[in-house]
């Protein structure tokens, strides 16, 4: 996984500040859908700590919350060896990729004022 290339398409907070909120909206889903292709390139679907942080990204995206979506997006990308050892005792259930992208693709669908 090439992580390098999901933190370089987190738009800076001064692009999603001045952007619509159309535009942030399309800024996040497309850096969402870099960090599922990027779990994706390792050949393997997203672990428990990836799943939930994504979909909290997605979460956010709903509530407008840009910001805290690409904080959550940079934090599904952190290493498993510098990732919380009490994040593994989290009761989520890791999705597939496949799983993912169709909860994006709803995202995607929701329109936004």
């Amino acid at each position: 996984m090439n992580i390098d290339k999901v933190l370089s398409a987190i738009p800076s907070n001064e692009t999603l500040d001045g952007s619509t909120p159309a535009r942030r909206k399309k800024l996040i889903e497309d850096l969402i859908e870099v960090a599922i292709s990027e779990v994706e390139s390792d050949r393997r679907h997203p672990d428990v700590w990836e799943t939930d942080l994504l979909l909290r990204a997605m979460g956010a995206v709903l509530a407008r919350r840009f910001v805290l979506a690409s904080h959550e997006v940079r934090t599904a990308m952190t290493l498993p060896q510098y990732r919380s050892p009490a994040a593994q005792h989290e009761p989520v259930i890791a999705m597939t990729i496949d799983q993912m992208r169709r909860t994006l693709d709803a995202l995607r669908h929701v329109p936004i004022d």
